[in-house]
């Protein structure tokens, strides 16, 4: 019945260790996936940003075009779009 018993235990570590294995590289996998997944959340954010700045660009562009003054406004829009440009990243 002893040798039963130790041929089990054995069998059920070698189990245990296979299972634990493959734990381990779905945890790996899990966290590479997540990497990949901020990766893009950053990527979004960053052209989310990048479109509201050409929006508010493209708005000035067009005012002034409708109206034919404005000028000014398009200083500020420029200025606001280099600051943009040179931070960033």
């Amino acid at each position: 019945m002893e040798s039963f018993r130790h041929l089990f235990l054995r069998r059920r570590s070698g189990q245990e260790a296979s299972q634990n294995d493959r734990l381990n590289h779905v945890e790996r996998v899990e966290a590479a996936h997540q990497t990949r997944l901020d990766a893009g959340d950053k990527k979004f954010d960053k052209l989310s940003a990048d479109m509201a700045q050409l929006l508010k660009v493209q708005n000035a562009l067009l005012m002034h075009e409708i109206t034919g003054n404005g000028i000014e406004k398009l200083k500020t829009v420029k200025s606001e779009l280099d600051t943009y440009l040179a931070t960033r990243n």
